[in-house]
């Protein structure tokens, strides 16, 4: 797995296209090491000024998450242009806390990114669960409910693995097929009516 050292820089551009491919580690570049020259502005190549302020991790994957005081490269006529962060797994490992210490039910988009920060794919947590690879997609994409059982499966797996395997949670096994009962009915006999002595 990736484990950055420097402080790696992704611009704007490169941001997009990591939204639009969903954040993989491995997609992270490193563009600057330590110095360096100064960086520009891809639209106007103005010089970029290095500040700190809130910034939302998009590329992450998910849509609710800010860096708070993020050292960010601007443009003074077209803003953001670059975000520089150090040790990307330490970022993605405390996001991981914070969704998993929450107490509600996991959106999709948290259980793809708690799968991508684990290093598995659709099929391998598939496999884990007990569940099929479509199973696993329906959920990232919201397109089918996890359910409250599955849901503490997802917490308990995504939280200790270790713990999650000597549990050894498996689908139980298929039942064979059980002849059928056969009880014999026999008629009812209809109560006697009886008129009370006034």
């Amino acid at each position: 797995m990736l484990e950055p050292t420097g402080e790696f820089i992704a611009t704007k551009h490169f941001n997009e296209r990591l939204v639009e491919r969903q954040f993989d580690l491995t997609d992270v570049i490193q563009l600057r090491s330590q110095g360096g020259n100064s960086m520009q502005c891809a639209e106007c190549a103005r010089t970029l000024r290095r500040v700190r302020r809130d910034y939302p991790y998009r590329e992450s994957g998910l849509s609710n998450v800010v860096l708070v005081q993020a050292p960010v490269y601007v443009c003074s006529r077209h803003g953001v242009q670059a975000v520089a962060l150090r040790n990307v797994l330490a970022i993605h490992a405390e996001i991981a806390r914070a969704l998993l210490s929450r107490k509600r039910p996991l959106r999709g988009a948290e259980i793809r990114f708690l799968r991508k920060h684990r290093g598995w794919s659709q099929r391998e947590l598939a496999r884990r669960l007990g569940v099929s690879e479509v199973t696993v997609s329906r959920w990232e994409t919201e397109t089918a409910p996890t359910g409250p059982a599955n849901q503490q499966r997802l917490h308990l797996l995504f939280t200790d693995p270790e713990a999650f395997a000597a549990l050894q949670l498996t689908r139980p096994p298929r039942l064979k097929a059980v002849a059928p009962l056969r009880i014999k009915v026999h008629p009812q006999r209809r109560p006697v009516a009886t008129s009370a002595a006034a």
